[in-house]
């Protein structure tokens, strides 16, 4: 149910002391702290919560669609938590939906340092959890004890982004717009800018804004940088 997650790559790790088991056609829970692994035994049997980020634009939208639309075809309820940007109101909400009985969750964090330790009370209470985007808890991808990760914006990938760009660039000035402030991605992009910029002396950063996501904000402020 990671359907719409910023790659197609994906990794799951067996339980430890042995290889994982499907059941009735669905992939085995992750392995809970103290061995205590538990199967969902019906794909009927999941009530899943879904986090996002945000809904603001039309790849977001997809992410979200793309998790009802899959929860649809299984028959299974799902519950769209959409943090709009702020990593308090995941917090809360994963807080929240650790009392509401969820036995399955879709986390796309916006903080994976902060959203770490509630990720680890869900899996000790048996919540399958398929983290997408990045991985949790100083993991750059799969994060023990969930089910998988389905993702591609690790710092790495963004590190390679910046080196591969201003290799080919050379020289001159360049302009970076990415979205919130807080969110990982742009923390992870800026930190890559910061490690590779002062090894193309001849190229200048004349903008770096932070927005909100969306095609109209992006634009405009294109434009602005433009003239």
């Amino acid at each position: 149910l990671a359907g719409g997650a910023c790659s197609a790559a994906a990794t799951q790790a067996p339980a430890s002391g042995g290889a994982a088991t499907p059941a009735a056609g669905f992939v085995a829970t992750g392995q809970p702290p103290m061995g205590d692994a538990r199967w969902i035994k019906s794909v009927k049997d999941l009530k899943i919560a879904s986090f996002h980020g945000g809904s603001n634009n039309t790849y977001l939208q997809a992410n979200i669609k793309a998790v009802e639309d899959t929860a649809k075809q299984l028959g299974v309820p799902v519950h769209i938590f959409d943090a709009n940007f702020d990593t308090a109101t995941m917090q809360n909400q994963a807080e929240t939906a650790l009392t509401q009985g969820y036995n399955a969750w879709v986390f796309g964090a916006l903080d994976p340092n902060q959203s770490c330790n509630v990720v680890k009370q869900a899996i000790a209470a048996h919540i399958v959890v398929s983290v997408q985007n990045q991985g949790l808890c100083g993991n750059s991808t799969y994060t023990p004890g969930t089910l998988t990760f389905v993702g591609g914006q690790t710092r790495d990938v963004y590190n390679e982004f910046v080196d591969y760009s201003f290799s080919h660039i050379k020289s001159g000035d360049v302009a970076i717009i990415t979205g919130p402030a807080l969110n990982y991605n742009t923390t992870t992009m800026l930190g890559a800018l910061a490690q590779y910029q002062p090894s193309y002396p001849d190229i200048k950063v004349v903008a770096n804004q932070q927005l909100d996501y969306t095609t109209e904000t992006a634009f405009k402020a294109a434009q602005d940088i433009i003239q």
